[in-house]
């Protein structure tokens, strides 16, 4: 079983959190429904966590 939280807000099926588009009207979806967008936020936490820690680590020298 699939869990789909989002919401197409053209046509109101139900959509998984894969894909850029509607399954059933082909509709775009909106920014934050996108998976892109949350692999690049994702990839920005990682770097500045990174970052902290490094300079936590480093800091003493």
């Amino acid at each position: 079983m699939t869990l789909r939280v989002f919401h197409c807000k053209d046509c109101g099926h139900h959509m998984r959190f894969a894909g850029n588009h509607c399954g059933r009207c082909y509709a775009k979806k909106d920014a934050f429904q996108r998976p892109g967008l949350w692999y690049a936020l994702l990839a920005l936490l990682i770097i500045l966590l990174l970052v902290g820690g490094l300079r936590y680590l480093t800091a003493g020298l």
